[in-house]
């Protein structure tokens, strides 16, 4: 039980980190939307300056977790000693004419950390590989070699190649070219689908239409002032068929293409049946017409309604079924004059004949704007199986727009409940969010989740904090989710990460000595594999030394 609640719970915490951003999303249109000035900061930076970030996770236990896992008290100090000294490190960066991707992991700090790294360099010319395992050495590949490492031909290599060559005339010119082929192929699509469109809008025009007026809930329909009733039987729908399938056996244009489809393995088969060309398969589509269309009994229809306006409020496809069942999809709209408040419900699945569901989904969602000039969101989504609920959501979002001292700022709650084979989750959210004098922002959102399982219940008390500025000319920011788990053993876990940026010179790179796989020997080969085994045993040799005893006795289990 422990296990199934504590990964549903770890499931969901990348989750709950972009919760904040959708949110204000939801709220638009505001002129702060929390994030936003963060991004901002490390996007369009000038070549050789690198975007970074240095990623860490962090746990603490107590006792109760011990007990539960059956994990020693020494091996989890271990282990938090170990989480707190690793730490992922990836940057990016436009430099020279090209793209730098750099990683890195380190095992604990300042200049004494082991590390291991590898950069990517992209530019026009290929790719090149460094890393600290190949210290002062660099691997090169052009493109058209590392093409031919992944197999391509002659043929798409110079095809790959021409476009590298092509000028913003030749875009330009090409796209006229595509533009004018694209408005000639929509021209005479238009003009072979006429008369099947012709056909299908006579048909449209045939079906009977029914008016009512000042429709009640209890007419089965969804209420509203005006009401427009199309009904189309399974055998007028047939007719259709028929006739479109008269139009496709004479069609010059269309016959000929489906007969080329079917040659080339288009599978067409009614009762054992199989089409091997347009006529066949048009003689085909009438026979399964003739004897599973001809029902006037059970009509689809679709049910239009409207308010006192004229404005459309709902929309209804009514399909009746041989047990006295219906299939069905409805949509309806309501909203305030004022614009201030609107509601949406959207249904589809299989209805009984009182109009209860016996199977399929349906949803009510609607919005409002307190006094307090709040946005509320509501949700609440029911899933039905065998006329049994068996899932049920409930999502309530508050998010309001202020300004303090001329500075704007965001406040949002959340509530999210969950139910859904016998699983039970509920999570409470708040938090505020403004810009700050640094030229940053600052977030910060804290809330609780519960998880309820085979009589077991779990809470989580979690919080995402990011801070960013502008500090010393340069940005930087911190982000934090933390979360704390008592009821599994678990005194405070997440993620940490610090983002900033710096300078990367290319002349770094272009002094390191070149290997390069066009021209690479056997020997070469041998000096960059060497180096790098040894390089790599011998980083393991210092990384064995510096875990903990504790925590390298378990890994060896």
């Amino acid at each position: 039980m422990m296990k199934r609640i504590l990964g549903f719970l770890l499931a969901l915490c990348f989750a709950l980190t972009c919760m904040g951003g959708a949110l204000a999303e939801q709220a638009e249109p505001v002129p702060y939307n929390p994030g936003e000035i963060t991004s901002a900061m490390f996007e369009n930076l000038p070549s050789g300056t690198m975007s970074a970030t240095d990623l860490g996770i962090f746990a603490m236990f107590d006792e109760s977790f011990s007990e539960n896992t059956g994990v020693d008290a020494n091996t989890l100090a271990a282990l938090t000693e170990v989480l707190d000294n690793a730490t992922l490190h990836v940057s990016a960066g436009a430099y020279d004419d090209g793209v730098r991707i750099y990683l890195a992991g380190l095992y604990g700090y300042s200049e004494s950390a082991l590390s291991v790294d590898a950069a990517l360099n992209i530019t026009e010319a290929g790719l090149s590989v460094e890393s600290n395992l190949i210290e002062g050495k660099k691997v090169t590949v052009t493109w058209e070699t590392l093409l031919r490492l992944l197999g391509a031909d002659d043929e798409t290599i110079a095809a790959l190649k021409s476009l590298t060559e092509l000028t913003e005339e030749d875009v330009a010119s090409a796209l006229t070219v595509l533009l004018d082929k694209l408005s000639a192929f929509a021209e005479k699509a238009a003009e072979v689908a006429s008369p099947y469109l012709e056909k299908v809008l006579e048909f449209a025009e045939g079906l009977p239409v029914e008016t009512l007026e000042d429709v009640t809930d209890d007419s089965g329909y969804p209420a509203a002032a005006h009401v427009t009733v199309i009904t189309c039987t399974d055998k007028a729908i047939g007719e259709l068929l028929v006739s479109l399938a008269d139009l496709l056996e004479q069609d010059a244009v269309l016959a000929p293409m489906l007969d080329q489809a079917i040659a080339g393995g288009m599978d067409i088969t009614h009762n054992g049946v199989t089409a091997t060309n347009t006529a066949e398969a048009c003689a085909l589509l009438r026979t399964a017409v003739a004897e599973e269309l001809t029902d006037e009994s059970r009509p689809l229809q679709l049910v239009l309604g409207a308010d006192e306006n004229g404005v459309p409020s709902s929309l209804t496809v009514i399909k009746e079924m041989e047990d006295g069942k219906y299939v069905a999809f409805i949509a309806t709209l309501a909203y305030a004059d004022d614009n201030t408040f609107y509601s949406l419900y959207l249904s589809a699945g299989t209805h009984l004949e009182d109009g209860s569901m016996e199977d399929g989904i349906a949803m009510t969602l609607t919005a409002d704007v307190d006094s307090d000039g709040a946005v509320l969101v509501t949700t609440q989504m029911l899933g039905y199986i065998g006329g049994e609920v068996a899932m049920q959501q409930t999502q309530t979002e508050s998010v309001k727009l202020s300004e303090v001292n001329g500075i704007p700022q965001q406040t949002i709650d959340y509530a999210l409940s969950q139910t859904q084979e016998g699983l039970t989750m509920d999570v409470t959210m708040s938090g505020v969010a403004n810009p700050n004098e640094e030229g940053g922002e600052t977030i910060g959102y804290e809330g609780t989740m519960t998880v309820t399982a085979d009589d077991s219940t779990v809470a989580t008390d979690f919080a995402y904090v990011i801070i960013s500025g502008i500090i010393e000319d340069e940005p930087t920011a911190s982000m934090v989710l933390s979360m704390s788990t008592p009821d599994a053993g678990l005194d405070q876990y997440g993620i940490a990460a610090d983002c900033y940026t710096y300078a990367y010179d290319p002349a770094t790179t272009a002094a390191l000595e070149e290997y390069a796989l066009d021209t690479i020997t056997s020997d070469d080969m041998d000096v960059l594999t060497t180096q790098a085994s040894t390089a790599l045993q011998d980083l393991l040799t210092k990384l064995m030394q510096a875990l903990p005893e504790a925590f390298v006795a378990m890994m060896s289990e």
